[in-house]
């Protein structure tokens, strides 16, 4: 089930980024090993979407603090060239976090 609303919260991100954060927030009550990477995408929901930059900045970080593998993530350049990454975005909206550098 966290693996079914982790994906379906990722789906909604752009266009109803307040739902994709009840998908993973819902996805997040249930054990997985995903747990890391749901709290990630939440973070990216609340940056991006939302525009809650310190409460995304510290979700990323404990999301680090889980699996640091998912530390490339952040400074991953989206598709689009002009485009900021997450690290990048936060940066620029005062959140400088260590999870970043």
């Amino acid at each position: 089930l966290a693996v079914t609303l982790g994906n379906r919260g990722v789906a909604r991100s752009l266009r109803n980024p307040q739902g994709a954060i009840e998908d993973f927030d819902e996805a997040l009550k249930n054990k997985t090993p995903l747990e890391a990477m749901i709290m990630w995408e939440k973070s990216e929901a609340l940056a991006m979407g939302l525009h809650r930059y310190e409460e995304a900045a510290k979700l990323y970080a404990a999301a680090v603090a889980k699996d640091p593998g998912l530390k490339a993530r952040g400074n991953v350049k989206f598709p689009d060239p002009t485009a900021r990454n997450l690290c990048q975005v936060l940066a620029a909206n005062g959140q400088n976090i260590s999870a970043c550098n």
